[in-house]
C-alpha cells in the first residue's frame, strides 16, 4: 500500500472551508448512488441552483463500513450548491463544517482502486502520527470519468483529523 500510495497519491494536510451542499442521505448499499446524483443534478438545474457555477460532486461517509458493515453504512450523495434552499422530499441542505483534513488527490479507475486509496489514506494518517476526529469522511470529485482519456476519476479523499 505504501508504494502504491507513493505512485498514485499526493497527500497533504489542509484546512477545508465549510461546504454548502444539497444531498440525499442513504442507508445501506451504494446501489442508488448514480441514480441519486442524476436526481440531484436534475433538481438543481430545474431550480436554477447551479447556473454558471462549477459544481463538485461530494460523497460524505458518516459510518465506518468495517465497523457497521457495508449494508448498514450511512452516506450522503451531494453536490455543491450556491443558494439556500428548504428540504424537498429526501433532497436536503447539508453543511460540512470547516476543519483540518488529510487530503489525498488520486487519479484512479472505478472499482478496486478506490478501496486501495481509502486503505492507503487510513494508513498514512496512522503512520504519520495523526488522530482521526469525528466528522464526515469525504470523496470530492473533480471530473466526470467519462470525459477522462483513460476513464479515470480525479478525486480527493478527505479524512478529518485533530
Amino acid at each position: 500500500i505504501k508504494n502504491w500510495m507513493k505512485m498514485n497519491a499526493k497527500v497533504e494536510i489542509r484546512e477545508l472551508p465549510e461546504m454548502k451542499l444539497a444531498g440525499i442521505t442513504t442507508f445501506g448499499d451504494f446501489e442508488k448512488t448514480n441514480q441519486n446524483y442524476l436526481r440531484l443534478f436534475k433538481w438543481a438545474n430545474d431550480n436554477k441552483l447551479i447556473e454558471g457555477k462549477e459544481v463538485k460532486v461530494v460523497t460524505i461517509y458518516y459510518d465506518n463500513p468495517h465497523v457497521s458493515g457495508m449494508g448498514k453504512t450511512r452516506h450522503a450523495e451531494c453536490i455543491t450548491i450556491n443558494k439556500e434552499f428548504t428540504a424537498i422530499g429526501d433532497i436536503a441542505p447539508i453543511t460540512n463544517p470547516k476543519g483540518k483534513y488529510v487530503v489525498g488527490r488520486f487519479e484512479i479507475s472505478p472499482g478496486p482502486e478506490f478501496g486501495k486509496a481509502w486503505e492507503g489514506m487510513y494508513s498514512w494518517v496512522i503512520e504519520n502520527g495523526h488522530k482521526f476526529r469525528d466528522g464526515g469522511y469525504m470523496e470530492i470529485f473533480h471530473n466526470d470519468c467519462r470525459q477522462h482519456p483513460e476513464q479515470k476519476f480525479i478525486v480527493d479523499i478527505c479524512l478529518p483529523i485533530v
